[in-house]
């Protein structure tokens, strides 16, 4: 049986790891989390058009960053439910397109599809709208997974692209991401994470339009450059919208995302009911000092084995 590698990061469910971290003498583990069952915070906001960064426009010049911290801390502590917390970062602009009631229509059409996103996405999505908010990113983003792989971390598509975030093999190691016989970064949830997010970033910086930086994230930066600089050259637009050359994927892409996004701020609106996700830590990461078997520590914390390797998909052997 082959084993994990010394050098990788290991990902353990944060209840079950307790029991093993008290048996081998670790010295530190993080503060009880809230049990799973955790109530969701009363009402479901609708989506705003947009939401101002508070970090962005503010009267007082002279706040330093802790505060800031602080205050975003304590905002991320008033939601039990994840969702709730998720739809307080909402900072994109509404995409007026009648693809997105055409994506909506579909997914109030198919809520066993949403049922089974959400059902994968508790494992990880707690970790991502981490990430997300660290960066100050727009809360969109941390939805981005659902409509790359439904939330599924070793989704494989016939153009070769793999994981939550959908790396292809030269995108992937040029954001970072290892790949071998023996590990495949792009399934990694907290590598891929944070690849896909630096990546984004990236996009962002080149178009300064999130909407744009999804598209090129989608069809590649090239192709929306060529297609904002030839809109710019005819006196044109140059939003998302206006690009008309897009792909077809792409041109979807964008309302997909939207669509669901709109979906989860107010999920009554399309009749729906999306289950809660408590607001904490699903996993704990401890880096090993030494080649360890998955099924060893599956025994050890008295975890089944499938859902070891669920929190652990990057590793391609045992």
């Amino acid at each position: 049986m082959a084993a994990i590698r010394s050098n990788k990061a290991h990902l353990f469910k944060f209840s079950l790891l307790a029991a093993l971290l008290g048996a081998a003498g670790c010295a530190s583990f993080p503060q009880t989390v809230t049990p799973e069952g955790a109530a969701a915070t009363a009402g479901q906001p609708t989506r705003p058009t947009k939401r101002s960064n508070p970090a962005a426009a503010t009267s007082a010049a002279d706040q330093t960053a802790a505060d800031d911290q602080g205050d975003q801390l304590l905002d991320t502590h008033l939601h039990a439910d994840l969702w709730g917390r998720i739809r307080a970062g909402y900072s994109m602009p509404v995409l007026d397109s009648p693809l997105v009631a055409r994506h909506e229509k579909w997914f109030i059409n198919n809520p066993e599809y949403l049922d089974s996103m959400v059902g994968r996405a508790r494992l990880y999505l707690y970790y991502i709208v981490d990430e997300v908010e660290k960066r100050g990113m727009p809360m969109e983003i941390a939805l981005l997974p659902a409509i790359e792989s439904a939330y599924k971390p070793q989704a494989y598509s016939r153009a070769r692209a793999a994981g939550l975030w959908q790396f292809i093999p030269s995108t992937g190691r040029i954001y970072g991401l290892e790949m071998n016989w023996w590990y495949d970064g792009r399934n990694d949830v907290m590598a891929s994470t944070g690849a896909a997010l630096d990546y984004l970033e990236k996009l962002h910086g080149q178009f300064n339009d999130w909407q744009l930086a999804l598209a090129a994230y989608n069809c590649g930066e090239g192709k929306v450059e060529r297609l904002v600089a030839e809109n710019r050259r005819k006196g044109l637009p140059t939003d998302f919208s206006a690009l008309q050359k897009l792909p077809r994927e792409t041109k979807n892409y964008v309302p997909k995302l939207m669509a669901m996004a709109n979906i989860i701020a107010d999920p009554a609106k399309y009749g729906l009911q999306i289950a809660a996700i408590p607001n904490t830590e699903y996993f704990a990461r401890i880096v090993t000092d030494g080649q360890i078997d998955l099924g060893v520590v599956a025994r050890l914390t008295d975890m089944p084995v499938d859902e070891l390797f669920m929190i652990n998909p990057g590793y391609q052997r045992w």
